[in-house]
Protein backbone atom coordinates (compact mmCIF):
# COMPACT_ATOMS: atom_id res chain seq x y z
CA UNK A 1 0.00 0.00 0.00
CA UNK A 2 1.80 3.49 -0.52
CA UNK A 3 2.14 5.80 1.97
CA UNK A 4 -0.40 8.19 2.90
CA UNK A 5 1.57 11.66 2.15
CA UNK A 6 2.03 10.36 -1.76
CA UNK A 7 -1.37 11.66 -2.90
CA UNK A 8 -0.49 10.77 -6.97
CA UNK A 9 -0.01 7.13 -5.81
CA UNK A 10 -3.08 7.06 -3.21
CA UNK A 11 -5.59 8.17 -6.20
CA UNK A 12 -3.59 5.31 -8.60
CA UNK A 13 -4.26 2.46 -6.46
CA UNK A 14 -8.22 2.99 -6.18
CA UNK A 15 -8.40 3.88 -9.67
CA UNK A 16 -9.62 1.76 -12.37
CA UNK A 17 -6.35 0.63 -13.21
CA UNK A 18 -4.36 0.54 -10.38
CA UNK A 19 -2.01 -2.08 -12.37
CA UNK A 20 -0.38 1.33 -14.33
CA UNK A 21 2.57 2.82 -13.33
CA UNK A 22 2.38 6.30 -12.81
CA UNK A 23 5.32 8.86 -12.16
CA UNK A 24 4.06 12.17 -10.37
CA UNK A 25 5.92 15.16 -11.09
CA UNK A 26 6.15 18.95 -10.00
CA UNK A 27 7.06 21.40 -12.36
CA UNK A 28 8.10 24.80 -10.53
CA UNK A 29 6.61 27.54 -12.16
CA UNK A 30 4.09 30.32 -12.19
CA UNK A 31 1.65 28.89 -14.28
CA UNK A 32 -1.65 27.35 -14.03
CA UNK A 33 -1.39 23.66 -15.79
CA UNK A 34 -1.51 20.09 -15.55
CA UNK A 35 -0.40 17.50 -17.87
CA UNK A 36 -1.00 13.59 -18.95
CA UNK A 37 1.08 12.14 -21.31
CA UNK A 38 1.62 7.61 -22.12
CA UNK A 39 3.25 5.82 -20.08
CA UNK A 40 1.71 7.30 -16.69
CA UNK A 41 3.55 10.49 -16.48
CA UNK A 42 1.51 13.24 -15.04
CA UNK A 43 2.87 16.98 -14.39
CA UNK A 44 1.37 18.96 -12.07
CA UNK A 45 2.80 23.14 -12.44
CA UNK A 46 3.16 24.28 -8.72
CA UNK A 47 0.94 27.66 -9.68
CA UNK A 48 -1.71 25.78 -10.30
CA UNK A 49 -0.96 24.16 -7.03
CA UNK A 50 -1.14 27.04 -5.02
CA UNK A 51 -4.44 27.54 -6.67
CA UNK A 52 -5.97 24.83 -4.61
CA UNK A 53 -7.75 25.66 -1.14
CA UNK A 54 -7.58 21.93 -0.09
CA UNK A 55 -5.98 18.40 -0.96
CA UNK A 56 -9.93 17.51 -2.86
CA UNK A 57 -9.01 20.11 -5.19
CA UNK A 58 -5.68 19.44 -6.38
CA UNK A 59 -6.17 15.54 -6.08
CA UNK A 60 -9.84 16.33 -8.23
CA UNK A 61 -6.63 17.81 -10.61
CA UNK A 62 -4.16 14.81 -10.29
CA UNK A 63 -7.69 12.09 -10.45
CA UNK A 64 -8.76 13.67 -13.80
CA UNK A 65 -5.02 13.38 -15.58
CA UNK A 66 -4.50 9.49 -14.08
CA UNK A 67 -8.29 8.89 -15.93
CA UNK A 68 -6.97 10.45 -18.94
CA UNK A 69 -3.78 7.98 -18.83
CA UNK A 70 -6.08 4.65 -17.90
CA UNK A 71 -8.50 5.44 -20.78
CA UNK A 72 -5.46 5.88 -23.15
CA UNK A 73 -7.16 9.07 -24.25
CA UNK A 74 -4.02 10.53 -26.02
CA UNK A 75 -3.19 7.03 -27.52
CA UNK A 76 -6.82 6.74 -28.58
CA UNK A 77 -6.86 10.41 -30.05
CA UNK A 78 -3.43 9.94 -32.08
CA UNK A 79 -4.84 7.30 -33.60
CA UNK A 80 -8.17 9.36 -34.35
CA UNK A 81 -6.05 11.67 -35.88
CA UNK A 82 -4.45 9.06 -38.18
CA UNK A 83 -7.61 7.29 -39.23
CA UNK A 84 -9.06 11.13 -40.45
CA UNK A 85 -5.51 12.03 -42.62
CA UNK A 86 -6.73 10.27 -45.51
CA UNK A 87 -9.78 11.59 -45.89
CA UNK A 88 -8.49 14.88 -45.19
CA UNK A 89 -5.62 14.71 -48.06
CA UNK A 90 -8.28 13.37 -50.89
CA UNK A 91 -10.06 16.68 -50.00
CA UNK A 92 -7.18 18.51 -50.08
CA UNK A 93 -5.90 16.90 -53.65
CA UNK A 94 -9.84 17.36 -54.64
CA UNK A 95 -8.90 21.23 -53.85
CA UNK A 96 -5.76 21.16 -56.08
CA UNK A 97 -7.60 19.80 -58.80
CA UNK A 98 -10.34 22.25 -58.96
CA UNK A 99 -7.82 25.21 -58.75
CA UNK A 100 -6.41 23.09 -62.03
CA UNK A 101 -9.59 22.83 -63.62
CA UNK A 102 -10.08 25.65 -65.96
CA UNK A 103 -13.92 25.42 -66.12
CA UNK A 104 -13.96 25.38 -62.25
CA UNK A 105 -15.40 28.75 -60.31
CA UNK A 106 -12.40 29.88 -58.57
CA UNK A 107 -13.77 30.12 -54.95
CA UNK A 108 -14.25 26.10 -55.71
CA UNK A 109 -10.80 25.24 -53.97
CA UNK A 110 -10.94 28.04 -51.33
CA UNK A 111 -14.10 26.35 -50.19
CA UNK A 112 -13.14 22.89 -50.22
CA UNK A 113 -9.95 23.36 -48.70
CA UNK A 114 -11.32 25.36 -45.79
CA UNK A 115 -14.41 22.60 -45.18
CA UNK A 116 -11.53 20.02 -45.09
CA UNK A 117 -9.44 22.37 -42.53
CA UNK A 118 -12.79 23.10 -40.60
CA UNK A 119 -13.93 19.51 -39.98
CA UNK A 120 -10.68 17.95 -39.24
CA UNK A 121 -10.73 20.99 -36.61
CA UNK A 122 -13.77 20.19 -35.12
CA UNK A 123 -13.33 16.49 -34.82
CA UNK A 124 -10.42 17.20 -32.89
CA UNK A 125 -12.70 19.46 -30.52
CA UNK A 126 -15.19 17.28 -30.66
CA UNK A 127 -12.96 13.88 -29.36
CA UNK A 128 -11.11 16.45 -26.81
CA UNK A 129 -14.62 17.20 -25.01
CA UNK A 130 -15.36 13.32 -25.32
CA UNK A 131 -12.13 12.81 -23.66
CA UNK A 132 -12.78 15.76 -20.84
CA UNK A 133 -16.22 14.19 -19.40
CA UNK A 134 -14.90 10.87 -19.69
CA UNK A 135 -11.60 12.18 -17.34
CA UNK A 136 -14.10 13.85 -14.96
CA UNK A 137 -16.76 10.89 -14.36
CA UNK A 138 -13.55 8.72 -13.89
CA UNK A 139 -11.74 11.18 -11.87
CA UNK A 140 -14.71 11.73 -9.70
CA UNK A 141 -15.34 8.17 -8.96
CA UNK A 142 -11.63 7.50 -8.17
CA UNK A 143 -11.49 10.61 -5.80
CA UNK A 144 -14.64 9.09 -3.63
CA UNK A 145 -13.48 5.80 -3.50
CA UNK A 146 -9.54 7.38 -1.81
CA UNK A 147 -11.71 8.88 0.90
CA UNK A 148 -11.98 12.71 -0.78
CA UNK A 149 -14.13 15.26 -1.33
CA UNK A 150 -15.22 14.14 -4.89
CA UNK A 151 -16.69 17.71 -5.05
CA UNK A 152 -12.98 18.88 -5.22
CA UNK A 153 -13.01 18.64 -8.80
CA UNK A 154 -16.06 20.76 -9.46
CA UNK A 155 -15.24 23.81 -7.18
CA UNK A 156 -12.05 23.68 -8.64
CA UNK A 157 -12.93 24.30 -11.87
CA UNK A 158 -15.91 26.25 -10.77
CA UNK A 159 -13.06 28.60 -9.24
CA UNK A 160 -10.95 28.88 -12.43
CA UNK A 161 -13.88 29.85 -14.33
CA UNK A 162 -15.40 32.71 -11.74
CA UNK A 163 -11.67 33.64 -11.74
CA UNK A 164 -10.62 34.11 -15.33
CA UNK A 165 -13.28 35.22 -18.14
CA UNK A 166 -13.88 32.38 -20.57
CA UNK A 167 -13.47 35.03 -23.25
CA UNK A 168 -10.75 34.70 -26.08
CA UNK A 169 -10.50 38.38 -25.90
CA UNK A 170 -8.45 37.78 -22.31
CA UNK A 171 -5.48 35.81 -21.47
CA UNK A 172 -6.39 32.18 -20.17
CA UNK A 173 -4.42 30.16 -17.88
CA UNK A 174 -2.66 26.91 -19.88
CA UNK A 175 -5.11 24.93 -18.08
CA UNK A 176 -8.21 26.45 -19.53
CA UNK A 177 -6.64 25.95 -23.01
CA UNK A 178 -5.84 22.96 -22.85
CA UNK A 179 -9.11 21.89 -20.51
CA UNK A 180 -11.70 23.50 -21.93
CA UNK A 181 -14.42 24.09 -19.42
CA UNK A 182 -17.88 25.26 -19.57
CA UNK A 183 -20.68 25.94 -17.49
CA UNK A 184 -22.23 22.61 -18.29
CA UNK A 185 -19.27 20.59 -17.81
CA UNK A 186 -19.06 22.18 -13.81
CA UNK A 187 -22.72 21.34 -13.52
CA UNK A 188 -22.97 17.55 -14.93
CA UNK A 189 -19.65 17.08 -12.42
CA UNK A 190 -21.20 18.33 -9.46
CA UNK A 191 -24.58 16.49 -10.53
CA UNK A 192 -22.86 13.70 -10.36
CA UNK A 193 -22.04 13.93 -6.69
CA UNK A 194 -26.00 13.07 -6.20
CA UNK A 195 -24.58 9.14 -6.99
CA UNK A 196 -22.15 9.16 -3.95
CA UNK A 197 -23.43 8.17 -0.36
CA UNK A 198 -22.12 11.02 2.21
CA UNK A 199 -18.76 9.57 3.63
CA UNK A 200 -16.14 10.91 5.89
CA UNK A 201 -13.65 12.86 3.82
CA UNK A 202 -9.92 12.28 4.99
CA UNK A 203 -7.77 14.57 3.68
CA UNK A 204 -3.93 15.02 5.00
CA UNK A 205 -2.83 17.48 7.65
CA UNK A 206 0.65 17.59 5.72
CA UNK A 207 -1.48 19.82 2.25
CA UNK A 208 -1.28 23.21 4.37
CA UNK A 209 2.62 22.96 5.02
CA UNK A 210 3.27 21.26 1.65
CA UNK A 211 1.23 24.53 -0.24
CA UNK A 212 3.38 26.97 2.42
CA UNK A 213 6.62 25.05 1.36
CA UNK A 214 6.21 25.33 -2.53
CA UNK A 215 4.30 28.81 -2.34
CA UNK A 216 8.67 29.97 -1.10
CA UNK A 217 10.21 27.63 -2.94
CA UNK A 218 8.83 28.56 -5.98
CA UNK A 219 8.22 32.20 -5.28
CA UNK A 220 9.98 34.38 -7.83
CA UNK A 221 11.73 38.30 -7.23
CA UNK A 222 8.59 40.22 -7.40
CA UNK A 223 6.95 38.53 -5.24
CA UNK A 224 6.28 39.83 -1.64
CA UNK A 225 6.12 36.81 0.54
CA UNK A 226 6.57 39.08 4.07
CA UNK A 227 3.62 41.02 2.73
CA UNK A 228 1.34 37.90 1.96
CA UNK A 229 2.18 35.98 5.40
CA UNK A 230 1.42 39.31 7.20
CA UNK A 231 -1.88 40.03 5.39
CA UNK A 232 -3.22 36.51 5.80
CA UNK A 233 -2.05 36.58 9.50
CA UNK A 234 -3.38 39.64 10.26
CA UNK A 235 -7.00 37.85 9.11
CA UNK A 236 -7.16 35.19 11.49
CA UNK A 237 -8.10 32.74 8.93
CA UNK A 238 -6.61 30.12 7.63
CA UNK A 239 -4.01 27.31 9.56
CA UNK A 240 -1.42 30.28 11.18
CA UNK A 241 1.34 26.87 12.49
CA UNK A 242 1.29 26.39 8.28
CA UNK A 243 1.57 30.14 8.02
CA UNK A 244 4.10 30.53 10.28
CA UNK A 245 6.05 27.42 8.97
CA UNK A 246 5.78 29.06 5.62
CA UNK A 247 7.37 32.46 7.22
CA UNK A 248 9.89 30.50 9.17
CA UNK A 249 11.14 28.89 6.03
CA UNK A 250 11.27 32.05 3.95
CA UNK A 251 13.49 33.41 6.73
CA UNK A 252 15.58 30.99 6.36
CA UNK A 253 15.86 30.83 2.83
CA UNK A 254 16.94 34.35 3.16
CA UNK A 255 19.84 33.50 5.69
CA UNK A 256 17.99 34.62 8.45
CA UNK A 257 18.06 31.97 10.73
CA UNK A 258 17.50 33.63 14.18
CA UNK A 259 14.18 35.09 12.76
CA UNK A 260 13.53 31.20 11.37
CA UNK A 261 13.74 30.26 14.90
CA UNK A 262 11.78 32.51 16.11
CA UNK A 263 9.01 32.34 13.87
CA UNK A 264 9.36 28.57 14.64
CA UNK A 265 9.11 28.70 18.41
CA UNK A 266 5.76 31.08 18.52
CA UNK A 267 3.62 28.16 17.35
CA UNK A 268 3.03 24.90 17.84
CA UNK A 269 3.96 22.97 14.33
CA UNK A 270 2.62 20.02 13.29
CA UNK A 271 5.19 16.88 13.59
CA UNK A 272 6.44 15.82 10.00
Amino acid sequence: MYKRQHLGYQLAAVSDKPEQPFDFFMVPANVINASAYPGGLVVLYSGLFLETDNESEVAGVLAHEIAHVNQRHISRMMAKQQKSTVPILLGMLAAVAAAQSTNSNSDAPIAIAASMSAIQQQMAINFTRYHEYEADRVGINTLYQAGLNPEGMATFFAKLMQKNRIDPRYQLPEYLRTHPLSVNRVTEARNRLKAFAVAEVNESELYDYVKERVRVLTADEFTDLNAHYMGELSTGKGNRNALFYGQALLSYKDNDYVKAWKLLQSCLLYTF
